[in-house]
């Protein structure tokens, strides 16, 4: 017993400090930037960004859709309005995104690409 009390305590082996803070944190704020600006895009550009887009292969996923859907979107892609399914959907995403204002597109991007550092 009196053996503990001689003995100094064990030195840690982890020294702990204080809780990480981010660099930079998101604000949500509604600025109301130049509209026009929004829609300077010409359809010349639209269609070179979607092959781009198109060429990067990211792996594949599977997206759990009702059958409804999946029939809506094989009936397209026998039409030849796309490619595949991957490339409707794609287009389609591109349109929507279209319609949104800026700062509902940075934080769709800010999201997106947290979702890609989570993937590697």
């Amino acid at each position: 017993m009196s053996d503990l009390i001689q003995k100094p305590a064990k030195k840690r082996l982890l020294d702990r400090k204080g809780a990480a803070a981010p660099q930079q944190t998101y604000k949500a704020e509604v600025t109301e930037e130049n509209p026009d600006n929004s829609k300077t895009v010409s359809q010349k550009d639209t269609p070179n960004k979607r092959t781009a887009k198109a060429t990067v292969n990211t792996g594949s996923s599977t997206v759990r859709v009702s059958n409804l859907t999946r029939n809506k979107l094989s009936a397209l892609v026998t039409m030849g309005k796309g490619d595949s399914a991957d490339a409707m959907i794609a287009t389609m995403i591109d349109e929507y995104l279209n319609m949104l204002s800026s700062n509902e597109r940075k934080e769709y991007e800010m999201i997106r690409n947290v979702l890609m550092m989570k993937q590697k």
